[in-house]
C-alpha cells in the first residue's frame, strides 16, 4: 500500500499550529500531556471529537517544535496573568444587591 501524507496539523499565518479542521491548538494538547500528565487516550476522553491520530500528530508536532510552542504557552500565561491583574475585585452578592437597590430607586424616582 502506498504511503499517503497525514495532514492533521495546520499552521496559520501567525505561525500558530492547530489540529486541522478544529479550533484546538497544539499547545492545548501539549499542556494536557506535559502539565496534567495525561496519556493520549485520556486527552481523547476530554476532547472526544479528536481522533487518536490527531492527538498523536499534535504531540509529534510539539516534539518537533517544542521551543516555539513552549514560548506560545508562556506568552498565553503572561497575557492571562496580565488580564487577571487588571480585574477589579470580584462582585459579591452584597454588592450586587446594593447595585440593584440603587438602580430600582433611581428608576422609581
Amino acid at each position: 500500500m502506498p504511503a499517503s501524507p497525514i495532514n492533521h496539523i495546520h499552521v496559520d499565518e501567525r505561525g500558530v499550529a492547530s489540529i486541522a479542521g478544529t479550533r484546538i491548538k497544539v499547545r492545548h494538547i501539549a499542556v494536557e500531556r506535559n502539565v496534567w500528565k495525561k496519556s493520549p487516550e485520556a486527552i481523547q476522553k476530554d476532547f472526544p471529537h479528536l481522533s487518536l491520530g490527531q492527538i498523536y500528530a499534535a504531540i509529534a508536532f510539539y516534539c518537533d517544535n517544542q521551543e516555539q510552542i513552549d514560548a506560545e504557552i508562556a506568552e498565553e500565561e503572561r497575557l492571562t496573568e496580565q488580564l487577571r491583574s487588571q480585574q477589579s475585585a470580584p462582585l459579591t452578592r452584597e454588592a450586587l444587591l446594593e447595585r440593584l437597590q440603587k438602580q430600582t430607586a433611581n428608576e422609581a424616582a
